[in-house]
């Protein structure tokens, strides 16, 4: 089975995008644009992440889910094409769910891929033909692999920031805000100033504190 896009965009209007940070950082690249400019920050209550609350970051407002921001109902980066017709204006640079969309893992046992569970079917989402080049369905799979395997690195450094977060609360200091969180989505790994032992980082400690393992820090200092 593969998938041709007929363009509608109905796709882009319907649907809430999350991101990761490799999403976000391949925006940033392509766009020159910083991750304030095209990420939001949704209540868990306003999208559907049954299953996945490793996907919420914690901060000041609540536990909330990265997406792309939205602008008249549609997907930020939806706009006009040089012949007219909607599109995608960073498809080369688009998240990996977009890239996967509408596959998913597989539904049933021996699948090598699965539909997204949502996906909008044609014609409003273009079209989806039965092929028998088994390439065409490995293809789809690669794909939604390597969404998977983005998916799995975002909720590890997703899970060292709610550490961080909890550890600022049981110091008595104030969590880091939602905007450092979206500027952190965009840094490269390298000049994140995280502790490799402890995931804590070192801006968190006037005194060298709480860069220590929590066991070992006197929380009244």
């Amino acid at each position: 089975m593969t998938f041709e896009c007929d363009r509608c965009a109905r796709c882009c209007r319907h649907h809430v995008v999350p991101v990761t940070r490799e999403d976000v950082l391949r925006l940033a690249t392509h766009t020159g644009l910083e991750p304030h400019a095209f990420v939001e920050l949704c209540s868990a209550s306003d999208v559907d992440i049954d299953g996945e609350p490793e996907s919420l970051a914690d901060v000041p407002e609540g536990l909330r889910l990265a997406v792309l921001a939205r602008r008249e109902g549609a997907c930020i980066f939806l706009g006009s094409e040089t012949d007219g017709r909607r599109g995608c204006t960073v498809h080369s640079a688009r998240p990996r769910s977009c890239r996967a969309y509408p596959f998913d893992r597989p539904s049933e046992h021996g699948s090598v891929v699965g539909l997204h569970p949502e996906a909008l079917g044609p014609p409003e989402a273009g079209q989806l033909r039965v092929l028998q080049d088994p390439s065409e369905r490995l293809h789809w799979a690669e794909v939604v692999r390597q969404r998977d395997v983005e998916l799995h690195d975002h909720a590890a450094w997703l899970a060292t920031w709610n550490r961080r977060q909890r550890l600022r609360r049981l110091l008595g200091k104030r969590r880091l805000p939602s905007a450092e969180f979206v500027r952190k989505l965009g840094m490269p790994r390298t000049t994140e100033g995280v502790h490799a032992s402890s995931g804590i980082g070192s801006d968190d400690a006037a005194h060298g504190v709480d860069v220590a393992p929590a066991e070992q820090v006197d929380v009244h200092e």
